[in-house]
């Protein structure tokens, strides 16, 4: 998953730190491991989580201001893209998320 994760961040120009690409990639195992029961996704390949659900919810970081911020997700299925921002961002200084469903 490790290696999807990067090769997806280079090809859409993100950088995250080495502590944030690891609580990205434990979303993305706890997702699959649940994924066939539940239904969470759409896919457990490694390749399409990558691109379809972290890259794409990574976009946001393009966007959002240096500042610190709170972030709401509402409707949150599976935590995208709220439980992947606050992996990302959880280096930064007081960031908050609040994900409601």
């Amino acid at each position: 998953m490790r290696a999807a994760i990067a090769s997806a961040l280079t090809r859409h120009e993100l950088e995250l730190t080495e502590p944030a690409i690891a609580r990205v990639e434990r979303w993305a195992q706890e997702v699959q491991k649940h994924a066939k029961r539940s239904n969470l996704i759409g896919t457990s390949e490694n390749d399409r989580i990558a691109e379809e659900l972290i890259a794409d919810s990574l976009q946001l970081l393009h966007v959002l201001p240096s500042a610190p911020v709170h972030m709401i997700d509402v409707g949150s299925g599976a935590g995208v893209p709220g439980l992947i921002l606050h992996g990302a961002l959880a280096d930064a200084q007081v960031r908050t998320s609040t994900l409601i469903e």
